[in-house]
């Protein structure tokens, strides 16, 4: 029998420690257990770190550069995103200040008409893409997209997509300001949640000229008058446009029609 026991347990054993569970024990009760820092963290630890993450991290290159709009230092590890052409600019909103944009364009003074109207033409074509980066997105034909850029100013780019057989331009603008008016009169995420916008009755048609001259919209000329057809997915906004024209409402699968009578040329296609 063996003369030596466990320094923990006092049971018999060959070695120093009887078992594992004996060596852990006096492990913990030594002075230097988790008398280090974590090198990342700082927390209290037996090891250089903690946890996997600090050693994940630790491990990971950093890379430096300055921001070509605001000239800030700024670091990122990503080295693929750089020799892919990115990690030019320190921010989403720096790298959104390459493009111009009269981001006031909706809450100036001036030109009213040209206000409402094409307030009325981004509720027709376009929609809030993303809220956290401030994305506006507006798809149409490109004339309509062209005339809509110079009106407000934007110089970002016009990006065209197919899809079956149908050509369509997409413009996607980004701008805090603007999105924050347009969602707080009631532009959404999704064409069929847009509620008709919160604005005064003055204003009312020539927002509604906007959305006439627009693809979504058809003028049929009679010898009197003009019978203009809009059609729209949301029934709030299909709504509020009929309190105003006195039209009527046609339901038609998922999209609502509204059919009205256009004897004061108001609502004439231009």
């Amino acid at each position: 029998m063996s003369d030596t026991f466990c320094k923990e347990c006092g049971e018999p054993s060959v070695l120093t420690y009887c078992s594992k569970i004996c060596a852990n024990r006096a492990w913990k009760k030594s002075p230097g257990f988790l008398n280090k820092e974590c090198q990342i963290c700082g927390e209290p630890c037996h090891n250089m770190y903690c946890s996997i993450d600090c050693r994940a991290s630790a491990r990971q290159k950093f890379y430096k550069e300055n921001c070509l709009i605001c000239g800030k230092e700024f670091t990122y590890h990503r080295i693929g995103y750089k020799k892919r052409g990115g990690m030019k600019y320190c921010s989403l909103k720096c790298a959104g200040s390459i493009y111009e944009l009269n981001e006031n364009f909706f809450i100036q003074n001036t030109d009213i008409p040209l206000v409402y109207q094409t307030l009325g033409f981004i509720y027709s074509l376009g929609k809030i893409q993303d809220y956290l980066k401030s994305d506006i997105e507006i798809r149409s034909m490109r004339p309509l997209i062209d005339k809509f850029t110079e009106i407000v100013g934007s110089t970002y780019p016009i990006k065209t997509i197919k899809r079956n057989r149908k050509i369509d331009s997409v413009l996607i603008i980004r701008s805090r300001i603007m999105l924050d008016y347009l969602e707080s009169i009631g532009l959404s995420h999704n064409v069929t949640s847009h509620e008709f916008p919160s604005i005064l009755d003055e204003y009312k048609k020539y927002f509604i000229q906007g959305f006439v001259d627009t693809p979504n919209c058809t003028v049929h000329k009679k010898k009197d008058h003009n019978l203009v057809i809009i059609v729209t997915k949301s029934y709030h906004l299909i709504r509020g446009m009929a309190e105003v024209t006195g039209g009527d409402i046609v339901s038609r699968r998922l999209e609502f029609c509204l059919v009205f009578k256009d004897y004061e040329r108001f609502y004439t296609k231009s």
